[in-house]
């Protein structure tokens, strides 16, 4: 590993940084590590925040929660200090989608809004954008829809005073996807299928893998309540294929829990317990807890439908002591903040 002594030598390091992030995160540790050592011999907080918060984001990309919010939760300090707005930001909303999968939706609430105060008060007009999409998840989540709907427009609104829009056409897809989505809560087919049709003429060109899979998982549910099975089992068929592929299965666990839960709704037991297969080894990664619980819950509706008690009993204990473990995670959090 590279010895750093000057400042010229850690602005290259930081380069290389930049460039693995999303390449080669073990090195982005490596290289992080190296460079807290000479940030902390030349009092530079600067680099301090940029190496906590990169290590960090390392760290999540790897699975590796728990160290992922720690590094993440020492940048906030030396962002604050050196006015770094942009990486405060990110930082707020990182350590909300943790707090979220760790089941603390009222402090997930918190880093949200600081989030989104700093994205404002400093017109990082994009962050801004995905932090208005997030709160209204989380509101969606929880059956406030009309809150919900109106952080998706304002989202919306800000995608549109955009300069670059292909560049943040995956944003749009989260948008309309979302407000499609609300609308069916609220039972209002008719709106929630105008925007999968505004999804088709203005998005579908530009999907990935994961778009497929995450705007499948809505438009199935759509599908099934509109009555039409054949639409609805292609878009299922589809999704199982591209499960395949190297997805981050983790940013996509609640599309697909709800794909589970549809097909539990339909008798569709295969594909429920397939997609639960492929859940569990990254959860068990992750170690999130909260994120076990909620697959336990779906496993215990399995093995009730099917009557297999003793898989019953055993998930019930496991059950049991996750939710311990969650409880003292919980009051971790709270340390933290």
């Amino acid at each position: 590993m590279e010895i750093c002594n000057t400042s010229q030598q850690a602005a290259k390091l930081k380069e290389q940084v930049i460039q693995l992030r999303s390449k080669d995160s073990r090195k982005v540790i490596g290289i992080c590590d190296v460079l807290e050592k000479y940030a902390y011999s030349a009092d530079d907080m600067e680099l301090l925040g940029f190496v906590f918060f990169y290590r960090g984001e390392a760290y999540y990309i790897l699975n590796r929660i728990d160290d992922m919010f720690d590094n993440i939760a020492n940048s906030v300090t030396f962002f604050s200090m050196t006015e770094q707005w942009d990486l405060l930001a990110r930082s707020y909303n990182m350590m909300a989608i943790v707090s979220i999968n760790k089941g603390n939706a009222p402090m997930a609430v918190d880093y949200y809004l600081a989030s989104l105060k700093c994205a404002k008060e400093h017109g990082i007009n994009w962050m801004e954008c995905s932090i208005h999409i997030n709160v209204g998840y989380l509101y969606m989540q929880n059956g406030l829809y009309s809150e919900a709907l109106n952080h998706f427009n304002e989202a919306h609104a800000i995608y549109d005073n955009s300069e670059d829009k292909e560049a943040q056409i995956g944003r749009l897809i989260m948008i309309y996807t979302n407000l499609a989505s609300c609308h069916m809560l609220r039972k209002d087919m008719s709106c929630a299928g105008e925007y999968i049709r505004k999804i088709d003429t203005e998005c579908r060109p530009y999907f990935t893998d994961m778009d497929f899979v995450y705007v499948g998982c809505m438009e199935a549910r759509y599908y099934n309540i509109c009555k039409d099975e054949k639409k609805r089992d292609e878009i299922i068929s589809n999704i199982m294929k591209r499960l395949d592929s190297q997805l981050p299965i983790l940013d996509l666990f609640d599309d697909l829990y709800s794909l589970c839960e549809l097909a539990l709704e339909n008798g569709d037991y295969d594909i429920c317990i397939n997609i639960a297969m492929k859940l569990e080894p990254v959860i068990e990664n992750t170690h999130m807890i909260n994120l076990e619980r909620q697959l336990l819950i779906l496993k215990l509706r399995y093995y009730e439908i099917m009557h297999d008690d003793a898989k019953y009993a055993e998930a019930t204990g496991r059950f049991y002591r996750l939710a311990m473990v969650v409880e003292e995670e919980n009051k971790n959090m709270i340390s933290n903040m």
